[in-house]
């Protein structure tokens, strides 16, 4: 991605997060990047663009120019064009700087704001001890022991089981026993343990089943002892881009090796976005 892809992302990561803190549904709004339509024969394309769909349907759209040097009018005068064209209640122009004949021309529209952009603020200050988890059950390990007075013996590979009236295969009955047990160990270990890499751990229990819930070959079961074995990667994951967009927010996007991960501290498995204001 080039460095004006990066600031459209963080927009539209931006947007999302205000239309989400606005209690928006999922399908009470929709945000585009990278836009086209034809208008008069013309054809324009919009960073981001906006829509807030029900009785009184309207659209924002944003321009973003993440240039060393400053924006200048001409840039604009095309945007307020874009604005008109496409019929949206509001545009709003990023970038880093703004010249001042583009200030003095943005003056000029009751519909377009300027929004300075800027990727020099502290992340890590703002969102200390952020890392990706993962964990990965090490399933030839764990062991479940089931307590069954009544039965001598049992094949597991064609035992009848039931749980709370239902048919369940062993393995489907072992994973639902071993997920929680992994759980409550994971949560219970230090957040200074979370060091980068990998570490394991044995998370054990003793289950027990209230009377009619778990049966072998119609014999109840009273309890399992579960010990679960399983294996935590931590990793701190690289800081791809950042951006500030005064005053609507922040947002930054991490980079992670993992292919199913977990976030420690923030609300997405590959990015953050921070609402300023409303």
């Amino acid at each position: 991605m080039s460095k004006g892809d990066d600031l459209e992302a963080a927009a539209a990561a931006i947007e999302r997060a205000i239309l989400a803190a606005w209690n928006y549904g999922p399908h009470q709004t929709r945000v585009e990047t990278k836009k086209t339509f034809v208008a008069n024969g013309v054809k324009h394309e919009i960073d981001v663009f906006v829509t807030v769909f029900g009785s009184d349907q309207h659209a924002y759209i944003f321009e973003c120019k993440n240039w060393s040097d400053s924006v200048g009018k001409n840039e604009v005068i095309i945007f307020a064009e874009k604005i008109r064209v496409s019929g949206a209640r509001a545009g709003f122009m990023i970038a880093p700087s703004f010249g001042k004949y583009a200030e003095a021309q943005a003056a000029l529209y009751d519909d377009l704001h300027l929004l300075t952009s800027t990727s020099d603020f502290d992340s890590i200050g703002r969102f200390p001890e952020y890392y990706f988890v993962e964990r990965l059950i090490d399933t030839p390990r764990c062991k479940v022991e089931f307590i069954c007075p009544t039965l001598l013996s049992l094949n597991v590979g064609v035992a009848r089981v039931k749980h709370r009236g239902r048919p369940i295969s062993m393995e489907k009955l072992t994973e639902k026993l071993l997920g929680p047990v992994v759980e409550e160990r994971f949560l219970a270990i230090p957040a200074h343990d979370l060091s980068s890499g990998e570490r394991s751990y044995v998370g054990e229990k003793l289950v027990l089943f209230p009377r009619g819930e778990l049966y072998f070959n119609g014999h109840a079961v009273e309890s399992a002892r579960v010990n679960a074995h399983f294996t935590v990667r931590v990793e701190r994951p690289i800081v791809q881009w950042k951006y500030e967009v005064a005053p609507r927010g922040r947002a930054i996007h991490f980079l992670s090796h993992f292919q199913q991960a977990q976030i420690g501290v923030t609300f997405s498995n590959v990015g953050y976005a921070e609402v300023d204001a409303l």
